[in-house]
Parts: C-alpha cells; structure tokens; sequence
C-alpha cells in the first residue's frame, strides 16, 4: 500500500478506535441510578457497545457496566447473555478484565465488569498508550508476557476458548502497569447471524483464516492477532495499511509483511523472528498456543517476570494477588474522590500484605485528598523504608512538609531527590520554591534559573522577579558577565 495514509488515523477509521464520545441521550443519564444501586458517574460508547461508569452503593466500589445498543433481535440478545456469562466463567486474574455477573434490567442484560481506572485522565487502552510514543522493546515484551498470562489463564479455565478480536483497544493498562484482556467474544453479538457465521474480527488484526471466514478456528487466530499488536508496538507501523478490507483480507492471506527489524532499527533478530512466526499464514507455522509463545519470549528476555504481578511461592502468590486486587480497587475509588472509601481498600492490602508498597502511596494520595498531610506524610515515609531510592516519592514528601512549615526537612527530601534525578524540573521547582520560603534567596535565584520546562516560565519569571538578593552576589554576577 502506499505510503500517503497515516497508520494511527487508518487504524482508527478501521476500527473505530477514535476515544468513546459522552452520550448526551441514551436509556441511562448520567446522575441516574441503575437498579436504583449503581450511580452513573459517566457514560460512554464505542461501536454497538454502550459503557456505564458507576459507583456500586451497597458494595461501595466503582463498576463498570457494559450493555449493546440498536439490537433489537431476541437472537443477538441472547448472544449477548451467553457471551457475557462465558466471561464471568473465566474469574479473576491479574491480566483479565474481570466480568463479575450478568443482570437483566428493563428485560435487558447488563454485564457487571471490574472498573479499571483511567490512565493520566485518558482511556487506559494500548491504544492510547501506543499513541503517547515508543513503548520500547523490554516493556513491549514486559506487556506481551502479562497477555500471554491472561490468554493462558482463559484458555485453562474454558477450554477452546478463542477471543476473536485482539487489537489494542481490547487491551487494557492500569495505572500500575498491569494489563488486562477485555470484550471475550462480544464481537459476534454486534453482527448479524450471517455475518458472525463469515467474518468475526478487526481486519487490520485478522488471522488468514478469519478473514476467509473459515468455520474452524483456534488459538492460534489470536496468536496471528496478537502478533500484529506485537508489530505494531515494536515498529509503530502496522504490518498492512490499507482503507479498505477486501484489501486487508488479500494483505493477510497472501502478502508477507517485512521483518520488525527492517522497519525499526534496533529490533533484535530473533525478536522479529519471533513476530513473523505469529504472523505465519498457515495455521501450522505459528506457535500451539500462549504457553508457547510467553516462553519464546523468556528465552529472549530471560530477565522478564514470568507471572508479572505475582510471586511464584503459592501462599505468597495468592496474598500479592489479593493485596493488588484491593489496591486497585482503592485507586479506581480515588479517581471517583471517594477518599474515605478507598482508605478502607488500601488498610484491607496492608492487612494482607504488609509490605504492599503500592498501597502505601496510594494511600498517601487519598490522605492527601482529605486534607490529612501528616498522616499522608507517614505513609510516604513508610514507603521510602521499602524504597528509599523514588526520587517522585521524595519530592511529594518534600511537597507535605513544605505544607507543614518543615523547610529544612523538606529541603532534604528534595537534594535526596535531585541526587537520584538531577534534573528533573519538578523537584527543582520545589526546591527553589522552599529556598525562597526560608529566605535563602541566593540560592532560591539559581535554582530557578535552572527550570528549562516551559509549563514553569511564568513561575520562573515571577520568582526571578521578586528573590531579593545580597549586593555581593549582583556585583560577582556583573562582573563575570563583562569578563566574558
């Protein structure tokens, strides 16, 4: 194809992959109340698919609600019902997106999901993540390991389970860095019985024999989709362009793509290998199942996490799944200002695992919202014991002390910063904020002199302004400038 069309903005056009809009009128308003539990904080959709982003109220928790719309026949309905169900089957794992029950409403099905929290205020997708830049090739793999555990998982508890539709829209990132699979088999529920019986999937992501719309499929259709999300993460290019799909499905059955490692300098030999394997056209040539594939990949990246997010001793396994699980839960409350509630979470993490250190900071974030600094500042501490070295942590601990009229304690939070990140804008920000504070303005005028961040000019020029500064200095400053 030539090379005139853009990939993100074909990738949207294919796949209707731009960000789910508001809807302003639909059978549910936002404020309302779902069952007359479940109240809408917002709502949004993509493609068929409508979401509801609620506040649970007896189980004081945020939920995701998922339901169809426009479907008016029983037959689609009642896919909808069992596809939905097939997910709740799956249960709970670090890498799934967890579907919780099916509840009919008004005689139609809602599907009840874990809430996953937004991303830096966007929609926590691999989309979004691939559009912010490169993910670089360790964390590519980082993220495809934490797939293939999930597919594994999946495929363990239903066997012959297939996905149909992997693409990074289906693929979600929380704010700690774990992924999870979405939207099990719903993709046939928004097509007509003919057409879910022909072509099931996105046709930029479609294995060959999806695209012919043969009537048996396994596994390894997903493993040829998962490899093209590999492509596109390692390249930033999808392996085919085109705008239209009889195009793609010619691309898929007859074309070969060029190697990851012609397309991005720096691809190691074997991990582009490892991609055009999944890319093989005959079913045969790809790898037997997600098993497989992770394990190709630890053979390259030995150094990765095998079950990322867990500990491989069992009893140890299930308490670091458990207090992940409810630390998750805390954050989503967050992110709803439900500061109280998400408190209760994050004790709960500790009570399970005491050294949880993600349910420190996270408790710290929530102890801030509710204006109790000190405590906010015990927990950062408590974290810094397990972490010394989070130049981040540092400066926010810096930040409450500051608050608290600490200066010199502050101070030293933020030189043990600098001495991590020696020239991170934040944490010179504040220095040179709390330097001013102390009257100590000489310094105060350096550091601010060192800020090259735009979004901290005005500051910059404001404090340069007003720091009032030893003769001696002024006269030293003239007469290195006049030297030079």
């Amino acid at each position: 194809m030539e090379g005139e069309y853009d990939s993100l903005f074909l990738t949207q056009f294919l796949t209707q992959s731009a960000p789910p809009r508001e809807i302003k009128s639909m059978e549910w308003k936002k404020g309302e109340e779902i069952a007359g539990r479940y109240h809408i904080h917002e709502i949004r959709e993509g493609g068929m698919g409508v979401l509801y982003f609620c506040y649970d109220k007896v189980a004081r928790e945020p939920v995701t609600i998922k339901t169809y719309k426009d479907v008016d026949s029983i037959e689609n309905i009642d896919q909808f019902r069992s596809e939905a169900l097939t997910w709740v089957k799956l249960g709970k794992h670090p890498n799934l997106v967890q579907a919780k029950y099916v509840l009919d409403v008004k005689q139609k099905p809602y599907l009840f999901l874990e809430y996953v929290e937004t991303r830096n205020n966007k929609d926590p997708t691999l989309r979004n993540l691939l559009r912010e830049g490169e993910l670089g090739f360790e964390n590519s793999m980082d993220l495809a390991v934490q797939f293939c555990n999930g597919m594994i998982h999946a495929q363990n508890a239903i066997s012959g389970l297939i996905h149909r539709d992997v693409k990074p829209e289906n693929i979600l990132i929380n704010s700690q860095g774990v992924l999870k699979i979405t939207d099990f088999g719903l993709t046939r529920v928004y097509l007509s019985p003919a057409e879910a019986r022909a072509v099931v999937g996105t046709f930029p992501y479609m294995s060959p024999e999806q695209c012919l719309g043969l009537g048996v499929i396994d596994t390894r259709a997903d493993i040829y989709s998962f490899g093209v999300v590999l492509y596109e993460m390692l390249t930033g290019k999808l392996p085919f362009l085109s705008h239209d799909k009889y195009d793609y499905i010619r691309f898929h059955v007859t074309e070969v793509p060029k190697d990851p490692c012609l397309i991005k300098e720096g691809i190691p030999d074997e991990l582009s290998q490892l991609v055009m394997k999944c890319l093989a056209k005959k079913v045969e040539d790809r790898y037997r199942n997600f098993s497989q594939l992770k394990e190709a990949i630890l053979t390259i990246y030995p150094d990765l996490d095998s079950e990322v997010g867990e500990i491989k001793r069992p009893e140890e396994k299930v308490k670091a799944f458990e207090a992940q699980y409810l630390t998750n839960k805390g954050t989503s409350l967050i992110t709803l200002g439900r500061y109280d509630e998400a408190l209760a979470f994050f004790d709960s993490a500790l009570n399970v695992e005491p050294n949880y250190i993600d349910a420190y900071y996270r408790k710290a974030l929530s102890l801030i919202g509710l204006g109790n600094y000190k405590e906010a500042c015990r927990n950062f501490e408590k974290y810094l014991k397990i972490n010394p070295r989070d130049a981040d942590v540092l400066m926010h601990k810096g930040c409450l002390l500051n608050l608290s009229g600490r200066r010199d304690e502050a101070l030293t939070c933020f030189d043990q910063a600098l001495s991590i990140h020696p020239w991170c804008q934040d944490i010179i920000y504040h220095k040179g904020v709390t330097l001013y504070l102390m009257g100590r303005c000489n310094e105060a005028y350096e550091a601010f002199k060192e800020l090259k961040d735009q979004k901290y000019d005005n500051y910059k020029e404001m404090f340069l302004e007003t720091c009032p500064r030893d003769d001696s200095d002024i006269e030293n400053e003239n007469a290195d400038s006049s030297t030079k």
